[in-house]
């Protein structure tokens, strides 16, 4: 009887002292994070989801590893993420001990690299993968090619005044399954006609149906 007495005071013990560390250091005080957020100054609230999970991640506990940057959509995103991202890799290889030599290089280059006529390249491809494949593979998710039955209809286009708008789009989707409450994404194909526009003022092209692959220059450094 006394000995169940001590296991019981011991499992509460534990279980406040769980509670006091967790509430001490924080569910994530394991976490490093730096956060980028995207945004359009063209509208109020500028990159307030991106502030959010910054807030979020630092009150859970989360070590912050540079403070948070931003990057407008109209004024200059890509140079900004251009100019923060070899910074924070640099200091996460230097908070996880890594040898940020090659590392970074590599991550620096792919990032600050220009693309020109003497650093890519088109070769031909003898094999490669379904388009339907190749889509799943990149999006990671399952991709079917489909035939639409008619003309989209937007259901909202006789409403005077409203901005809403409400596609209706009817496919044939024989094979795929689904359930109630899933979703899809819906990437339509190019008009014939532009893509034969474009095509007629492309030089040097003997066959605009053979696949390609875009093939880039990486200069790679080598320890002396």
């Amino acid at each position: 009887m006394g000995g169940r007495k001590i296991d019981r005071l011991d499992s509460l013990r534990g279980s406040t002292t769980d509670t006091l560390s967790e509430e001490t250091f924080g569910p994530l005080s394991n976490v490093r994070f730096a956060v980028f957020a995207l945004g359009s100054s063209a509208y109020p609230n500028f990159c307030a989801f991106g502030k959010y999970i910054d807030n979020i991640l630092g009150e859970l506990g989360g070590e912050r590893l540079m403070k948070m940057a931003t990057g407008d959509e109209i004024c200059g995103q890509e140079q900004a993420f251009r100019k923060w991202a070899p910074e924070v890799f640099k200091i996460a290889c230097e908070t996880f001990c890594l040898d940020p030599e090659e590392t970074l290089s590599d991550a620096a280059f792919a990032l600050q690299s220009e693309l020109s006529e003497n650093t890519v390249r088109y070769a031909p491809v003898a094999e490669y993968e379904s388009l339907d494949r190749a889509l799943s593979k990149f999006h990671n998710k399952k991709s079917m090619e489909c035939s639409v039955k008619r003309n989209p209809i937007n259901l909202h286009c006789e409403m005077n005044g409203t901005e809403r708008s409400t596609i209706l789009v009817e496919i044939m989707a024989e094979g795929i399954d689904y359930e109630p409450g899933d979703h899809v994404g819906i990437f339509p194909a190019n008009r014939k006609e532009i893509v034969d526009g474009i095509i007629e003022r492309l030089t040097g092209v003997n066959d605009p149906d053979e696949v390609l692959q875009l093939q880039v220059l990486k200069e790679k450094q080598t320890q002396n």
